[in-house]
């Protein structure tokens, strides 16, 4: 069952195919939509009784769509799990069967969640299961004890660090919304488990193995106090802050309807709630976290770039989106902070196919509690879409959401200015990976709005390295660059491929504009020849010419090669071809397309041998040095038609002469399609195979079925149709694998001769440079770990001998992640 209804219509999936009137079908409609509407008025309470009195007389005809509705609603709409519970009070106070159906679903949906590891589902009715037990559906010691249940996995033997503080945080999550029951029914068994809750705390601050990997914190190892907040020290904090005598139990943000309820839910009788099972982890299980940026009022750490106070910034530097107030959420205590956080992270993790409706959810959370959010939203939206090791949406999901945000929310695009500037400050020791995203999705941000960079010049133009003399083409290459200066100049490169140059151009502020990349344009490694010039006889430009009248003459593919191979020396072959043909269809890149298929014949002749195609690549950077998308562009389009091969990529980037591109932001964007395409195309040959396997089962079942169940011959066109499957799969491991061999092995190589040589001269190995190369290194392995034997690539850098400096860099943070997770 899926909860499709959301704030703009009606629908829901329903187990069972009704055969009802329209009248029917109309009245069960509109009680799915009572149901996923409720809590949204302002007076909760008229608005519960009213519910019940239209439920109540429906139970007989539409119990499972009711009780169904309930359920997608605990699991979609956690931040009304308060509601939810108070509502099937009600119900259960006036007829009581309802509770025990309510209960048994709640094991039975529960039990299945965790069998499957739906993560999201094992939260909403955990909390639910809580919620009821605030309204008296459930005992409190069947509560507590589905909460001793989840809080045992910490004591499983060599239990993973992820999932032990996984299923803690879950059951803290359960204590801030059942603390006020729990604490007069039975404070002792609450105390017990705040004891052990506080003592899991103690055990992971003071271990080195169980603490979270500093690889998935944003500023890595360099993180400092009060910049990241981990979800377990939130949910701990938002525990104790309720349990205090200020709070006792109560918030502006925490729901509780079920107290002002108690008189009418006192006639219920509670039901106990079978017991559940927690499965042991399996492969492939994942354990989401939010880790919260603190971009308000961090802490400078040194090396970064001292922010202006929030009273310098406001009112003096319009926005994207329009001049704003400050928006930083004063007066939120901690707790109704933490708890709009979590709504926050609730609310978008589910509603992923629409960002408008995750909008209105959360812009109607904030008139609900009459509070200002701004700052809780723009701080976790951020924090989801800079989470390591990869966001849980696509970036352009964020991106709308953000924008939404924006233009509903008044303060918003100030706070949004103030947090940008907050991670520009701390660039230096920001994520490399990070920084890659928060760049793409500016581009996207600034793109709706004229491409105004002007709010962040004041800010950002200082850390700026100045343009250089000499006009080099790439800013991360200039003496003296820092991570600044790749930030802004893969921002703007991003905000160019959206529009155009001199769109981008018209609202750049003055001292940005060293930092647009140049128009792409194409260079031959012959200088270009005007209309009837003499070219001098046996020069490239000469032979080029030669090359391209056959080609356009359509001669003879053999007479081609032939001539090739008689007039050019081998290792010119490369760059002969491959800038003749790029020269040709340099006018679009569809008429660069068409001349690689009708003449791939040609490259595929001049690259055959390994050390060809490394040339082959060469040759790409150097025609297009003047543009990194139309070199990536290219290379992915010969490596698509399997003119390349990602190994010889690998070797040409990692190359002493071109290594200094693995500082470039736009070198890695390149770098994950390749993966992402080699990745793509595994699990599309695995999906095969099980179509395959289901194919070949529903055949031999039919043969057996005729046979009389005789043994099927293996020698039948089925089975060999498997064979070859399988054979594929086989092939695509052992392509896979090298793939990821063939990165580290070249990757860790220069790493490991670029340490040595600044170990001969004397100087600090910690430039700008390694730190940018070895953040992404260790970002490709920290994002497809799955997908590789780190044990398996180890062996082959023991086999290089690598050097301590890039054992620490790159291979123990892949180990701290696996011992986090794996």
């Amino acid at each position: 069952r899926v909860l499709l209804h959301v704030i703009g219509g009606f629908g829901a999936m329903h187990k069972r195919r009704r055969d009802e009137d329209e009248p029917e079908e109309g009245t069960e409609k509109r009680l799915i939509n009572l149901i996923v509407r409720i809590g949204d008025m302002v007076d909760l309470h008229s608005h519960l009784q009213s519910l019940v009195t239209v439920l109540t007389d429906q139970l007989g005809t539409f119990r499972m769509t009711i009780t169904d509705t309930i359920l997608d609603c605990a699991r979609g709409l956690q931040p009304k799990t308060p509601v939810y519970g108070a509502l099937c009070g009600l119900l259960t106070a006036a007829e009581p069967r309802f509770g025990e159906d309510i209960v048994a679903d709640v094991q039975r949906e529960l039990q299945e969640a965790l069998d499957d590891h739906a993560t999201f589902s094992i939260r909403g009715f955990c909390r639910f299961a809580v919620e009821l037990a605030n309204a008296r559906v459930l005992t409190t010691d069947s509560a507590l004890s589905l909460l001793e249940t989840l809080l045992a996995v910490r004591e499983e033997p060599d239990v993973l660090p992820a999932r032990a503080e996984w299923f803690c945080c879950i059951v803290l999550d359960c204590l801030a919304l059942g603390g006020a029951t729990f604490s007069a029914q039975a404070p002792e068994r609450l105390a017990a488990l705040m004891k052990s809750l506080r003592e899991f705390d103690a055990a992971r601050r003071a271990a080195t193995v169980s603490r979270m990997p500093a690889s998935l914190l944003a500023y890595g190892a360099a993180t400092k106090a009060g910049e990241v907040t981990e979800h377990f020290d939130a949910l701990l904090s938002l525990v104790e802050a309720l349990a205090s005598e200020s709070h006792n139990w109560r918030s502006a943000c925490l729901l509780a309807p079920s107290r002002p309820l108690a008189e009418q839910l006192s006639v219920v009788s509670p039901l106990p709630l079978a017991s559940v099972h927690v499965p042991a982890h399996s492969q492939g299980c994942t354990y989401p976290a939010l880790r919260r940026l603190r971009l308000g009022a961090a802490p400078v750490a040194d090396g970064d770039v001292p922010m202006r106070s929030a009273e310098e910034e406001d009112g003096d530097a319009s926005s994207p989106g329009g001049v704003a107030a400050s928006g930083d959420g004063a007066g939120l205590g901690v707790a109704d902070t933490l708890l709009l956080e979590e709504y926050t992270w609730m609310i978008v993790s589910q509603f992923q196919d629409s960002h408008k409706d995750a909008a209105k959810l959360l812009i109607g959370l904030q008139d609900n509690m009459a509070v200002d959010a701004c700052a809780p939203f723009i701080e976790t939206l951020l924090s989801m879409m800079l989470s390591l090791p990869s966001p849980r949406h696509r970036l352009v999901y964020y991106a709308n959401l953000l924008l939404d945000l924006s233009r509903m929310i008044t303060p918003a695009p100030q706070m949004l200015v103030r947090s940008i500037n907050s991670l520009y400050s701390s660039l230096g020791r920001l994520d490399a990976e990070l920084a890659l995203r928060l760049a793409e999705w500016l581009a996207l941000h600034i793109s709706h709005f004229g491409y105004n960079l002007e709010p962040f010049e004041q800010m950002w133009a200082p850390c700026l390295s100045p343009a250089p003399i000499d006009g080099a083409l790439h800013p991360a290459g200039r003496a003296g660059a820092t991570a600044h200066d790749a930030f802004l100049s893969y921002l703007l490169d991003k905000a160019v491929r959206l529009a155009y140059l001199e769109r981008v151009r018209k609202e750049l502020p003055a001292s940005f504009v060293s930092h647009l990349p140049p128009k792409p344009k194409g260079s031959a490694a012959w200088a270009p020849l005007g209309e009837g010039a003499a070219t001098e006889p046996g020069s490239m430009a000469a032979k080029s010419a030669a090359l391209l009248n056959r080609l356009r003459t359509k001669a003879d593919q053999a007479d081609v090669l032939g001539w090739l191979h008689r007039s050019i020396e081998p290792s010119d072959l490369p760059i002969l071809v491959a800038h003749s043909l790029m020269d040709a269809g340099s006018k679009s890149v569809s008429h660069l397309e068409r001349l690689l298929d009708k003449f791939h014949w040609l490259l595929e002749d001049v690259a055959k041998e390994p050390a060809a195609k490394v040339r082959l690549v060469g040759a790409i950077a150097a025609f297009w040095s003047s543009s990194t998308q139309m070199t990536w562009l290219v290379m992915h389009k010969m490596v698509r038609r399997e003119f390349l091969e990602p190994q010889s990529i690998f070797s040409w980037l990692c190359s002493a002469e071109h290594s200094h591109r693995l500082a470039w932001h736009s070198t890695w964007e390149g770098v994950q399609l390749i993966f992402e395409r080699a990745l793509s195309q595994f699990k599309e040959v695995e999906r095969e195979l099980k179509t395959e396997e289901k194919r070949y089962a529903e055949y031999t079942e039919r043969l057996a079925d005729i046979d009389d169940g005789n043994p099927v011959d293996d020698d039948n066109p089925a089975a060999r149709r498997l064979a070859v499957k399988k054979s594929s799969l086989e092939r695509a491991r052992r392509e896979k694998k090298a793939l990821f061999a063939n990165f580290f092995a070249s990757a860790c190589s220069a790493l490991d001769e670029y340490a040595k040589a600044r170990a001969a001269a004397g100087e600090a190995l910690e430039t700008a440079w390694w730190f940018a190369a070895t953040g992404h290194i260790v970002s490709i392995g920290r994002r497809y770990l799955t997908e590789f034997s780190l044990a398996a690539i180890e062996a082959v850098a023991e086999a290089e001998e690598l050097s301590k400096a890039v054992n620490e860099a790159i291979f123990k943070p892949l180990q701290q992640l696996v011992a986090w997770q794996l």
